[in-house]
């Protein structure tokens, strides 16, 4: 794997992390709340319908606190497309 290859994976990945801290974020202004454990990067592959773009699928992993006191786990497959 090339230099740039590795810089591009590592930028996807903060990525995927944002966007799933985002959906933590809209989970805690509701009934409950919710951390993210860790999100792992399953695949990263060039995004043949638009040109720049880079197809990413990853799994968000975490814990949910609901307002009845009850804990729960989260698992979440956002699939981002990013330029």
């Amino acid at each position: 794997m090339c230099h740039q290859d590795v810089r591009t994976i590592a930028r996807q990945q903060r990525i995927a992390v944002i966007a799933c801290c985002s959906l933590v974020l809209a989970l805690a202004a509701g009934l409950a709340s919710a951390r993210v454990d860790s999100v792992t990067i399953d695949r990263v592959e060039p995004f043949e319908k638009a040109g720049g773009y880079t197809y990413v699928e990853a799994t968000m992993h975490g814990t949910v606190e609901r307002e009845d006191g009850s804990v729960g786990g989260v698992r979440r497959p956002p699939r981002p497309h990013l330029p």
